[in-house]
């Protein structure tokens, strides 16, 4: 595995537990914030659930989930594409402004890795002989 593929793939972990803790603690600590909204909390809650998708996707510890439930995971630039997504979710509060922006250059790396390295920042998850069916 490429040097570049098992930085990126650190790079996810820790963005991932960083974005997760950080929508944790906003969570936890709603009363102290002006965002203490069942929209907010909701908005929490599901980037939390992300995150793990995110962290799990990265240490590719169920494969065949991913590629058969969340196929963009498998592609780079599926998962920059969500990377950007999850980023800009965060952009209301400057700690948040701050770790989004970190999620959504991890994205645009993921999205100009195949034209910039020649290489995809995603290696296959599992070996097919067929990637396109997945039963």
């Amino acid at each position: 595995m490429p040097f570049v593929v098992i930085l990126s793939r650190v790079a996810g972990i820790v963005a991932g537990a960083g974005t997760g803790g950080y929508c944790g603690w906003r969570l936890i600590a709603a009363d102290e914030f002006k965002d203490n909204t069942l929209q907010f909390k909701i908005l929490y809650v599901y980037i939390i659930i992300f995150c793990l998708c995110i962290i799990l996707t990265e240490l590719t510890v169920m494969p065949q989930l991913v590629l058969k439930h969340v196929r963009f995971f498998s592609t780079s630039s599926g998962r920059g594409l969500f990377y950007i997504f999850i980023g800009t979710l965060l952009f209301k509060h400057w700690l948040g402004v701050g770790i989004g922006l970190v999620m959504v250059l991890l994205g645009v790396l993921h999205l100009l890795a195949p034209h910039i390295c020649g290489q995809s920042l995603v290696e296959p998850l599992i070996a097919t002989e067929n990637p396109v069916y997945i039963p």
